[in-house]
């Protein structure tokens, strides 16, 4: 899959896909003349003392603000990733790259006015340039002004209509105003361009899912295919299964998902007991999953609610209502256990 920086716009705008971030520091082991000997990266603080002393040496270099930006970045320091790149702009106004990744952690910021103001001065010097056009379509579409984001994103098919991240861009806009058909024709056409675009088939497989169209899981597998790993991939794929009353594959997926991606997940769990409580009765198993979900989520309200349900159906009428009420020490409003408390009462009449 392609690393370029459209995947943290993308994050911004799709809330519905999972995207985990991790970061480490690894030795290398390398041998050297028959020794083993241990090669250690130099830590990003270190790396960033190492700029700032070249700063201090030669504080008119931009390129040295600009590295020295990434670095605060990556470590989450956003103002001083920020400040470096409006400083780099200062001792150099005439770099696309400058404009574009300021206009990133402005949008990083919740500043998306400071961001379209940075790509608008890149587009002003660097009008041809599609990193700066499409992410200012996206920004468009970010603030749900989508008629200014497909004006940018036609300017970018100008300039080059082999630009993947065109196509999801309108993917997005089309599902936004609840054309999935169209979304699906520009998404087809993304993938078609960028093979390994995980974003792309994570969103077809979801439009397909709403349509209950067995296809989901193929664009599913194809998001797998890229990110073995995928939490919503997995996720997504047991819950079409489950969704479309295949129950065995769904609880066989789940596990799957418990087994290797996952097993702290309390949303499988619940999953899968709610299988065994609502569609194959089996209330004793649904009791043992919602155990777990509550074993990893304490404050899961839904979870003692069906746990509960499950007594109540056994009979066990005592238990049940400890559950009901357990629910309701959490979420006091929660319409289901109160009803439910009232039937039990019913019930001991």
């Amino acid at each position: 899959m392609k690393t370029s920086r459209k995947s943290t716009f993308n994050f911004l705008i799709i809330s519905s896909l999972l995207f985990l971030f991790f970061s480490c520091n690894e030795a290398e082991n390398k041998k050297i003349s028959d020794k083993q000997s241990t090669e250690i990266e130099p830590t990003d603080s270190l790396k960033i003392e190492n700029l700032s002393n070249k700063i201090r040496e030669t504080p008119k270099d931009d390129n040295l603000f600009y590295e020295r930006s990434k670095l605060y970045f990556t470590k989450g320091d956003i103002a001083n990733a920020t400040n470096d790149l409006e400083i780099a702009i200062k001792l150099d106004s005439l770099k696309a790259k400058y404009y574009t990744q300021l206009s990133e952690y402005q949008l990083l910021k919740g500043d998306s006015k400071a961001s379209k103001t940075s790509l608008e001065k890149c587009i002003k010097l660097f009008p041809n340039n599609t990193d700066a056009l499409l992410k200012l379509s996206n920004i468009y579409l970010y603030v749900k002004e989508y008629k200014n984001s497909f004006k940018y994103l036609s300017k970018v098919e100008r300039i080059d209509k082999h630009i993947a991240q065109t196509y999801f861009i309108k993917g997005l806009i089309y599902k936004e105003l609840n054309k999935p058909d169209d979304a699906i024709k520009n998404l087809q056409i993304a993938v078609d361009n960028e093979p390994n675009y995980y974003e792309a088939y994570m969103l077809l497989g979801l439009l397909y899912a709403e349509k209950n169209d067995s296809i989901a899981i193929d664009y599913y597998k194809n998001a797998i295919k890229i990110i073995p790993n995928s939490v919503e991939a997995h996720y997504n794929t047991a819950f079409f299964y489950q969704k479309n009353k295949k129950y065995k594959k769904a609880i066989d997926k789940y596990n799957y998902f418990l087994d290797n991606i996952d097993s702290t997940q309390q949303a499988v769990y619940y999953n899968i007991g709610y299988i065994y409580l609502i569609y194959l009765n089996e209330y004793k198993k649904a009791i043992s999953y919602f155990s777990k979900a509550i074993n990893y989520d304490s404050k899961y309200f839904q979870a003692y609610y069906n746990r509960g349900y499950c007594y109540e159906l056994l009979k066990q009428y005592g238990k049940a209502k400890k559950e009901y009420q357990k629910s309701l020490e959490i979420y006091p409003n929660y319409e289901l256990s109160i009803n439910a408390l009232n039937r039990l009462d019913k019930v001991k009449k």
